[in-house]
């Protein structure tokens, strides 16, 4: 009998740490903790100035504030893990576009501002979080400071000398990020739950609903624009229409979002009659991309890029997600009940990741 080995557990053990009677245990010792400190109505947030996902969520908090009886309590941090950031000029690139349109589609001020911001506003927007953190208002005060920050429109002259901050209170910040079990901002937490930035807040509305904490109308939910009409406006079969642009979708078979995110790739795709292209990538340490493992296009193993493209491409793996997949020469019609799938042909090995300069460190 073959003896079982990590693979072989590892769905098991998933299984178990996401199962419902898990979390229902985990809420109950929360809700209780919460009500012995009196806290049941306490949203910690945390911000983080070099993060552009900070406005939009400040300002979407504002909103919760008049719809719940809630308190936030916002804590400034810092650091970037390199670990979590491998590439930080892109990220930064994308993360501001990204937010700029989750803003836009909200109504909220986005942070639109046309150069990344000097390592000077940056410390001098620390300070001011920081100090707003020892206020009432530290919310209302936290908004204003990123609006300056990071909106083009801001009207607020660059600052051009460094401002002093409370090195001790930023250390403490970051360490009780840490010891929650976090580690970036954008971040609130309720009842020992985390929700990253605008598009997870139709889950703390959900959980504040269910604490009776709303003030007026029972039970809404309003942050879902960036999914509750994905497929609402698609055209009709009898449309005969045909989208020419191909719908990419790269992913890591490693993150449990790219299970998520390949599902709905599907349904967008079969709504709008849009070819769908998957190209699966190997996650950051396989590829060389974290500070960790160098810069080779290997396997941990030492086995070549090819390896870990067949070892994607087996529908076992992925189960209903590949359902539709097939490669491009064998794809029949294209028809709305079936989009057109392509998989990528293996080359010899991955493109190296980038070095951008890295943003400057806080000291």
């Amino acid at each position: 009998m073959r003896r079982p080995v990590k693979a072989d557990v590892m769905p098991w053990l998933a299984r178990a740490l996401s199962s419902a009677p898990r979390y229902a245990l985990q809420r109950s010792l929360h809700n209780i903790r919460a009500k012995t400190r009196g806290e049941s109505d306490l949203v910690q947030v945390f911000v983080n100035p070099r993060d552009p996902f900070g406005l939009p969520l400040l300002q979407a908090l504002i909103q919760l504030q008049e719809r719940f009886y809630v308190r936030f309590r916002v804590h400034t941090v810092w650091q970037l893990d390199d670990n979590m950031y491998p590439e930080p000029a892109l990220w930064r690139t994308w993360a501001q576009q990204d937010a700029t349109r989750l803003a836009q589609l909200y109504g909220f001020t986005p942070p639109d501002r046309p150069t990344a911001p000097s390592e000077t506003e940056l410390t001098t927007a620390t300070a001011r979080l920081l100090n707003a953190e020892k206020t009432g208002e530290g919310l209302i005060t936290a908004v204003r400071v990123l609006e300056d920050l990071w909106h083009s429109h801001s009207g607020s002259p660059p600052d051009t000398a460094p401002a002093r901050y409370d090195h001790a209170q930023l250390s403490e910040n970051e360490r009780l990020l840490r010891r929650l079990g976090h580690y970036q901002g954008s971040m609130t937490r309720y009842l020992g739950e985390w929700f990253w930035g605008v598009d997870r807040l139709d889950h703390l509305e959900r959980r504040l609903n269910e604490q009776g904490l709303n003030r007026d109308v029972p039970d809404a939910v309003l942050f879902t624009r960036t999914w509750s009409d994905l497929m609402s406006s698609s055209p009709s079969p009898a449309d005969g229409h045909r989208a020419t642009t191909t719908l990419e979708v790269f992913f890591s078979i490693r993150s449990p979002y790219s299970y998520l995110g390949l599902e709905r790739a599907v349904q967008l795709a079969k709504a709008w009659n849009i070819p769908l292209q998957l190209k699966p990538v190997l996650p950051m340490l396989m590829r060389g991309q974290s500070p960790k493992s160098g810069t080779s296009s290997t396997t941990p193993k030492g086995r070549p890029t090819n390896w870990a493209f067949r070892m994607v491409s087996s529908p076992i793996l992925w189960g209903r997600a590949w359902k539709d997949a097939m490669p491009c020469s064998n794809t029949p019609a294209h028809s709305v009940a079936r989009p057109t799938t392509c998989w990528p042909t293996p080359g010899p090995s991955m493109p190296k990741a980038s070095a951008p300069k890295p943003m400057p460190v806080l000291k």
